[in-house]
């Protein structure tokens, strides 16, 4: 299905505005550009990043990422320097940063489990290889930031990770929205890893929540401010957890 989904994106990207246009209204689609932070639509011509190139891209950056397993990086700055070397664009950047917190830092389920909550800085998340949704969010945005790419931390509610936890009345999951050549785009990166059943984690890697289409990744995540839904009809909670 993804591979489906990835040939009619490359498809898209070849016709002209008013044909992506017409294509993306008849899927129920959004073409998204909120980079004056309004949320509002926009359509575009091209695709943000070159998609025909995107599988060799990430077959390279999963190259070099072996090259880290086995080396020790005193600071969190040298990792940073060392996981965006040769890398020339955003999205190779971007990727290079979520794979390797994908591979490297695992989900603290004791401290979720417990409530105990310990602090979620990027330079201990580096320390200690473990993290919350904040942690996995703020670490990302603090390696998109040191190499000048707009990116932030996203508090709201998630269906789909933990199932005891949901219809909550407050919000306590965190995300990321990251600016990929002037186009926003969302990820989840503890999602991406698995999710929680009976207060034990159940690895699952998935794609699925690493820069979806926006109309696809609200069915999930309800973040607390609506314009960061990057969409132009923006749901509400109670509409969000009755689909």
């Amino acid at each position: 299905m993804r591979q489906v989904f990835f040939l009619f994106l490359i498809f898209i990207g070849t016709l002209n505005l008013k044909a992506q246009e017409n294509i993306y209204d008849i899927l129920g689609l959004d073409m998204v550009d909120t980079s004056n932070y309004d949320g509002k639509l926009m359509f575009y011509e091209d695709l943000p990043f070159n998609l025909l190139n995107k599988t060799a891209v990430d077959k390279k950056i999963e190259h070099d990422l072996e090259h880290t397993k086995n080396q020790h990086f005193k600071t969190l700055g040298d990792l940073n320097a060392n996981l965006s070397k040769n890398k020339n664009t955003e999205y190779e950047k971007v990727r290079s940063f979520f794979r390797w917190i994908a591979l490297n830092v695992e989900f603290d389920l004791h401290s979720y489990n417990t409530g105990h909550l310990p602090p979620q800085h990027p330079l201990i998340i580096f320390q200690s290889k473990k993290a919350l949704s904040k942690g996995y969010a703020d670490l990302l945005t603090i390696f998109c930031q040191n190499n000048d790419i707009e990116c932030r931390s996203l508090k709201g509610y998630t269906k789909g990770f933990d199932k005891d936890k949901e219809k909550k009345n407050y919000p306590d999951h965190f995300w990321n929205v990251v600016r990929i050549d002037g186009y926003w785009y969302l990820l989840d990166i503890p999602m991406c890893l698995g999710k929680v059943e009976n207060k034990l984690f159940i690895k699952n890697y998935t794609e699925e929540y690493f820069l979806p289409p926006p109309v696809e990744f609200i069915k999930s995540h309800l973040p607390i401010h609506a314009s960061w839904q990057l969409l132009e009809n923006h749901k509400n909670l109670e509409a969000f957890y009755k689909e």
